[in-house]
């Protein structure tokens, strides 16, 4: 009866070790980019909640945490919604590139321009929330 030799089984062990680190790796890829999209998603979905809530229930304001990298939603001073969002995330005013802490939205759901800035160790993305549509764009 033959058995293994010390030398395959090491030899097992290491390919094995190759094989899985090379999964992780991938796996740790899928996970940033998903990790990207859920942001932009929440960032989106906010502020047409924001949006829809205005025209039914009056004002709105979106408030930032940028501590906590949460975006809430406060109709007068009720919290109605609180999102928190993967990566770290500033809100900017586009014209003077200031941080924002809120941006308000009128019965009508309008809001002012902003941008939204995504941050992830050297990774950086900006979504460009137009104030009078919603409409966003990169």
């Amino acid at each position: 009866m033959r058995s293994f030799t010390l030398i395959e089984t090491l030899a097992m062990i290491v390919l094995i070790a190759l094989v899985a680190s090379v999964g992780a790796v991938a796996l740790a890829g899928a996970s940033d980019t998903a990790d990207w999209r859920e942001s932009i998603a929440i960032v989106r979905s906010t502020d047409a909640d924001a949006r829809s809530l205005a025209r039914t229930s009056g004002p709105v304001t979106l408030t930032l945490n940028a501590e906590h990298n949460t975006l809430r939603l406060r109709a007068g001073d009720e919290l109605v919604l609180a999102r928190r969002v993967p990566v770290t995330i500033h809100l900017v005013d586009p014209s003077s590139q200031t941080p924002m802490d809120e941006l308000r939205y009128d019965p009508a759901g309008r809001s002012r321009d902003a941008v939204f800035v995504l941050s992830a160790g050297d990774r950086r993305e900006t979504l460009r929330i137009a104030g009078l549509t919603g409409w966003a764009s990169r």
